[in-house]
């Protein structure tokens, strides 16, 4: 409930600030009547130097609040439901996200990897599964990809019991960056 009044007063807040900014802007610009005459009045009154510093802050501000309110109102794509049954009383799903913690939590369970960021998305043959896993050096590579396959497809089934059609797994021998591509992609192998 927190979180929903934050991103709201969030994107009131950016909405609010990108209209003052267009206001300054036209006001700057030689439109009348927009702002309060003081605030009008100090800023027609600004010199060259000035309404340019101006006009690039409100740019600046609006731009930032766009970015803002971008962040805050597109949709999150990891967490797509995944259909698991269906029967005469309804579906039952799960969020993508929950598969998406289960997988984690085996995937570091094993010795010598760093780091995981799994991908889950529903097609007609089954659950596609493709991991990105970040291991250490000394780490023997089919020996890791052959037991997370095995145990992520018996732990899948034995939760959610949903057909597995596929499940990659990219190794990348360092860890990998906040948005999951590899810090030295010269290192990292597919395994199919």
């Amino acid at each position: 409930m927190i979180h929903k009044f934050n991103r709201i007063a969030v994107i009131v807040v950016g909405l609010m600030l990108i209209l003052i900014m267009l206001l300054v802007l036209l006001t700057l610009f030689g439109a009348t009547g927009v702002l309060p005459q003081p605030i009008s009045q100090s800023l027609t009154d600004l010199g060259i130097v000035g309404k340019s510093a101006m006009i690039f802050v409100a740019v600046t501000i609006i731009l930032g609040c766009l970015g803002i309110l971008y962040y805050e109102l597109r949709p999150i794509q990891s967490r797509h439901p995944i259909p698991l049954h269906r029967d005469a009383l309804g579906r039952v799903v799960v969020q993508s996200t929950g598969i998406q913690r289960l997988l984690k939590h085996i995937a570091l369970e094993q010795a010598g990897v760093i780091q995981v960021e799994p991908e889950v998305t529903m097609t007609q043959q089954g659950l596609n599964v493709h991991c990105r896993v970040a291991l250490t050096s000394d780490t023997k590579v089919d020996h890791i990809k052959n037991l997370l396959t095995a145990r992520m497809q018996q732990e899948i089934q034995r939760h959610y019991g949903v057909a597995i059609a596929d499940i990659g797994i990219l190794v990348d021998l360092q860890p990998l960056a906040n948005n999951g591509q590899a810090i030295n992609m010269s290192d990292s192998q597919r395994i199919p």
